[in-house]
C-alpha cells in the first residue's frame, strides 16, 4: 500500500495514494497504517486520492476510529466525555 507519511512538528499527515480501498487491498492498508497510527498522536489521514471505498475499506477505517476513541477514553475518560458532550466549554453560551 502506498502511504506517504510527512511530519510537521507534532503533526503527522499520512496520505494514501490509491484510487480504491476495497476487499482486494484492505489487508495491505491495515498492515501499513497500523504502525502510523500507533506512532503518531496527532495524525491527519489524507484520503483525497480515493475514488472508491467498499464496505471492507469502510470497515477498516471505522475499526481504527473505534480503537482511537477507546485509547482516548482509557487515557482520560472525563475530559473525553466533556469534549464530546460540550460540558467542558466554559463561558460559551
Amino acid at each position: 500500500m502506498d502511504i506517504a507519511v510527512e511530519n510537521f512538528g507534532a503533526l503527522t499527515i499520512a496520505t494514501l495514494h490509491r484510487d480504491e480501498l476495497d476487499a482486494s487491498n484492505v489487508q495491505d492498508f491495515k498492515r501499513d497504517i497500523a504502525p502510523v497510527l500507533a506512532e503518531n498522536r496527532h495524525l491527519i489521514l489524507d484520503l483525497s486520492h480515493l475514488r472508491f471505498v467498499d464496505s471492507s475499506g469502510l470497515g477498516a477505517m471505522l475499526s481504527y476510529l473505534r480503537q482511537l476513541i477507546a485509547l482516548v477514553d482509557a487515557i482520560s475518560p472525563v475530559s473525553r466525555r466533556e469534549e464530546v458532550t460540550g460540558n467542558g466549554l466554559r463561558g460559551v453560551a
